[in-house]
């Protein structure tokens, strides 16, 4: 049988590049993160509030500063979360070396059911690994499970803070432009209800570092009809889904 490069997963040798290599602990650096998928509320958001910069997850595509947030009692670290699951998973990695333990990230997330409406927030308690970043994380496998804590403090948080949700299966790919129908099709009946890009590989990346990730969604575009659709702007959701994420930070801390 001829072997696949998903099966080449390696847990027995040394990385020849490791994070500590090119990032360093930072003093007081904030155990908790708060990772948007937004670039452009994180940088009005420090801006407007006049967030102290605390360090840079570099790449070529640029500087990602990581800012200090003080939320009443809750000392807290604020950056984008890069698109796509690679480069998020390389700030994660980096942002673990500066001192980061826990690691909250929202972004949206598409629907593969027309009757989940837009701006409700979704848990992704499990994820369909149809992207490459977890397969060097994790053995090969069809789907990754959300650790049960994490979904039971996902839920409390909620829960006090009165924001209703939803929990199921996500499909996360890598390539957006080739969620075909005939794929589609498959992944509703294996019973995914969103589509993102980065789960699967935020939740083997966290298995495999032993660190505590909390991703979660709001539900925006819809593939389940006869043409994308696009539905409304996105921000409109942010604000919800930013308290969601300060009540994990809150139950956490």
């Amino acid at each position: 049988m001829t072997s696949l490069l998903i099966d080449d997963f390696d847990s027995d040798s040394e990385e020849i590049l490791q994070p500590d290599q090119r990032n360093k602990p930072i003093a007081n650096f904030p155990k908790i993160i708060i990772a948007p998928f937004y670039g452009d509320m994180v940088q009005k958001f420090a801006i407007d509030n006049g967030l102290p910069i605390i360090g840079n997850s570099k790449s070529l595509n640029g500087s990602n500063y990581v800012y200090r947030y003080q939320f009443h009692d809750l000392r807290l670290g604020l950056i984008m979360a890069p698109v796509g699951a690679p480069q998020c998973i390389e700030t994660m990695e980096d942002l673990r070396i500066m001192g980061a333990t826990k690691f909250i990230t929202f972004g949206t997330c598409g629907v593969l059911d027309t009757t989940i409406g837009k701006g409700k927030i979704a848990i992704p308690s499990t994820a369909v690994r149809d992207e490459g970043t977890s397969y060097h994380y994790q053995p090969a496998s069809e789907t990754i499970q959300m650790p049960k804590k994490t979904l039971q403090i996902i839920q409390e948080a909620l829960n006090t803070a009165q924001i209703p949700y939803m929990e199921g299966k996500t499909w996360t790919t890598d390539a957006i432009y080739r969620e075909t129908k005939n794929i589609f099709q498959k992944r509703k009946r294996a019973g995914c209800s969103f589509v993102d890009i980065e789960a699967s590989a935020i939740l083997a990346w966290s298995k495999f570092r032993q660190i505590e990730a909390y991703p979660f969604f709001t539900t925006a575009d819809n593939l389940d009809s006869k043409m994308w659709e696009v539905r409304s702007d996105y921000r409109d959701d942010i604000p919800t889904a930013l308290k969601a994420a300060l009540a994990i930070a809150r139950l956490i801390n």
